[in-house]
C-alpha cells in the first residue's frame, strides 16, 4: 500500500522512520500520512521488499537508499 500510495501521489521518495508516519517527497516538500510506524512495522516492510544483503546493510548502518521500479 505504501508504494501504491507513493505512485498515486507522484512522489519521488518514501521515508520510513520509527515512531513517525511514512513521509512522501513530492517536489521539495515532505508530506506525512498515516499512523506512526514502529520498528516491527518497518522490519516487516523491509523483509518483504529487500534482498538479504540490503537487509544486512540496513542492520549495520541503519540507513538504506534503494530504488524500486513500478510496473504498470
Amino acid at each position: 500500500p505504501l508504494l501504491e500510495s507513493m505512485v498515486a501521489r507522484g512522489a519521488s521518495d518514501l521515508y520510513l522512520t520509527v515512531n513517525s508516519a511514512p513521509a512522501y517527497r513530492i517536489g521539495h516538500t515532505l508530506f506525512r500520512e498515516g499512523e506512526a510506524l514502529q520498528e516491527v512495522d518497518i522490519a516487516s516492510l523491509l523483509s518483504s521488499a529487500l534482498t538479504h544483503s540490503q537487509i544486512e546493510e540496513f542492520s549495520t548502518t541503519f540507513e538504506l537508499n534503494t530504488a524500486v521500479t513500478h510496473q504498470n
